[in-house]
C-alpha cells in the first residue's frame, strides 16, 4: 500500500558560530613535535621480524627464526639442530651434555687436588710447618704442583714425580679406579762423619 511522499522533516535552526577559545588552539611547539613524531618510520610489523629460516644440519629440518635472536646464519643453524627431534641431533645433545659433565668433574677433581696438595704442602699456623709437621714449600713450587696434578687429571701423563732435594718428594699419579693419588715423601736421613 502506498502511503506517500514522506513529510519533510522541520530544520534544526542555526547555531551561532562560536569563536574559538585560546585553549582550543594547538600550541607552535607542540605542532612541530606532532610533525617530527609523524615523520618517524612506523616500526616493522610483526611478521618482518620472522626473517630467516634455519634447517637442522642432520635432517635438513626447515624452522623459522626471528632475526633479533642470532647474529648469523651458523648461530641460528646451532640453534634450531639443538630443538630438532631428529637421531642425529639427540646424539648430538647427548654428546655435549656429556662432555659438560666431564668438565664439571675435572673442575670438581682439580679443587679438591688443590686443597690436598695445600694441606701437604702449605704453611698451616704460625709454627711455619705443614698439616703434618714437615717442612712446607714455598708457593711458586706449589702452583708447579698443582699444574702436574692437572696434566695427570687431563691425561697428558700418567704419573708425576718430583724430587725437590733434601728428602722431599712429590708424586701425582692415576690409580687404577682412575682417582688422583696425591704423595708426598719425606726421608729424613741423618748421616755423621767423625
Amino acid at each position: 500500500m502506498y502511503r506517500g511522499r514522506p513529510a519533510k522533516r522541520a530544520r534544526k535552526p542555526a547555531q551561532p558560530k562560536q569563536q574559538p577559545t585560546k585553549a582550543a588552539y594547538i600550541d607552535p611547539e607542540f605542532s612541530q613535535v606532532i610533525r617530527a613524531v609523524l615523520a618517524l618510520p612506523a616500526p616493522a610489523p610483526a611478521w618482518e621480524k620472522v626473517v630467516k629460516y634455519a634447517a637442522c644440519t642432520y635432517c635438513g629440518q626447515v624452522r623459522d627464526i626471528f632475526k633479533d635472536n642470532f647474529d648469523d646464519q651458523e648461530a641460528a643453524e646451532r640453534y634450531v639442530t639443538s630443538l630438532c627431534d631428529c637421531p642425529s641431533a639427540w646424539a648430538e645433545r647427548d654428546r655435549l651434555r656429556r662432555k659438560m659433565e666431564a668438565q664439571k668433574k675435572l673442575e670438581e677433581l682439580l679443587i679438591r687436588a688443590w686443597e690436598e696438595i695445600e694441606d701437604l704442602f702449605a704453611e698451616h699456623g704460625d709454627d711455619g710447618v705443614t698439616m703434618q709437621g714437615k717442612e712446607p714449600l714455598p708457593d711458586p713450587l706449589r702452583d708447579f704442583l698443582h699444574d702436574c696434578a692437572k696434566m695427570v687429571l687431563v691425561g697428558k701423563s700418567k704419573a708425576v714425580t718430583i724430587d725437590f732435594g733434601d728428602g722431599i718428594k712429590f708424586k701425582a699419579a692415576r690409580s687404577a679406579k682412575d682417582k688422583l693419588q696425591i704423595e708426598r715423601g719425606d726421608t729424613d736421613k741423618t748421616k755423621r762423619e767423625v
